[in-house]
């Protein structure tokens, strides 16, 4: 789905709401909302998503689900992170925590990423599920034109 890569690729999966569970004691997605009193991290918030609080940066990062966001991160069921003050990386406050719901993927070799799009692909994950645009609808067509043609 990428462009290959010269190095090698590298993925990150982790439970937003475990983060913020272990960085905030709030134990839920966080999705800021205008005039959410009982959002712990509104302050931390810009300004158009906290009304008449002063600006502070958190210690410790959490994780947030923008409400408004394109369609391709709507696709990818994706979250942002804020990282805050600290310089510890976020593998280290689960690690620290012992919660072992973060993982790291990395794939030394093209052969080993053919092989999970492969995976993907046959699970039914394509191209324009997670990118939603034509050029990877386009690509998704052409993928599977070939399969075709290739059997």
């Amino acid at each position: 789905m990428e462009k290959e890569s010269e190095t090698s690729n590298t993925v990150w999966a982790m439970s937003p709401s475990d983060l913020n569970k272990i960085t905030t004691g709030f134990e839920s997605n966080i999705v800021p909302k205008r005039n959410i009193d009982h959002c712990p991290t509104k302050s931390w918030l810009p300004g158009m998503l906290r009304e008449g609080l002063t600006s502070k940066v958190p210690e410790n990062p959490f994780a947030f689900k923008h409400p408004l966001v394109n369609p391709r991160i709507s696709a990818q069921k994706g979250c942002f992170t804020f990282h805050g003050k600290q310089l510890k990386g976020i593998e280290e406050y689960f690690f620290s925590a012992g919660n072992g719901c973060i993982a790291k993927l990395v794939l030394k070799t093209p052969s080993k990423r053919t092989e999970i799009l492969k995976q993907l692909y046959s699970l039914g994950f394509k191209e324009d599920d997670i990118y939603c645009d034509l050029n990877s609808l386009t690509k998704r067509i052409v993928r599977e034109q070939s399969l075709l043609i290739d059997a």
